[in-house]
């Protein structure tokens, strides 16, 4: 309760509770319904909260609040990529080194959200069999754990990936159209 002193409490009707007050303004105070003299005053009194939760250390460390941590620049973040895509190559091209790799997805395009992964899609010579697959995917799994980053792979040799048959799915021309060359 110390962090409510000396807000200016929300009047309600004697038959209404906090909860009914609380929906009140959700309702109200989206832009869908009229504002009332009792969203003006919770948006003050919401106010004065947000202005003070700076001073409040102590919650903060306790973990009842969380303030959302900045995203880095997007600088750190392209050197970031830089290197991850790095590391992945360099491990691939170690075991096939007439492998190509294209960048593909959300982090390609540049439109990725925090939890996005990265897509790779992986085009051998030589047909692998499901063990060599495997392998390959372990090594890549060994890079999403030093990371901690969500790396999708997909291996096609390049034979497949030229199959008229493939050319005409909707995974096919969303790489070839947005995909990058490793």
């Amino acid at each position: 309760m110390m962090l409510l002193k000396n807000i200016a409490p929300c009047k309600l009707n004697k038959r209404q509770s906090r909860a009914n007050g609380f929906r009140t303004l959700m309702e109200n105070g989206t832009g869908k319904g009229k504002k009332t003299k009792q969203n003006s005053v919770l948006e003050k009194w919401a106010d004065e909260i947000i202005r003070r939760l700076p001073k409040l250390p102590k919650l903060r460390k306790s973990g009842a609040i969380r303030i959302r941590q900045q995203r880095p620049f997007r600088e750190t973040e392209q050197m970031n990529q830089n290197k991850l895509l790095s590391d992945i190559k360099n491990s691939v091209i170690s075991e096939y080194p007439s492998a190509k790799m294209i960048f593909y997805g959300s982090r390609s395009k540049g439109r990725e959200k925090d939890w996005s992964d990265w897509d790779i899609l992986i085009l051998t010579d030589e047909n692998l069999t499901e063990n060599r697959k495997i392998e390959l995917h372990n090594k890549i799994f060994e890079i999403e754990l030093a990371t901690g980053e969500i790396i999708h792979s997909v291996i096609h040799t390049k034979r497949e990936w030229q199959d008229p048959l493939m050319r005409i799915t909707p995974f096919y021309q969303n790489v070839a159209r947005e995909g990058t060359v490793i």
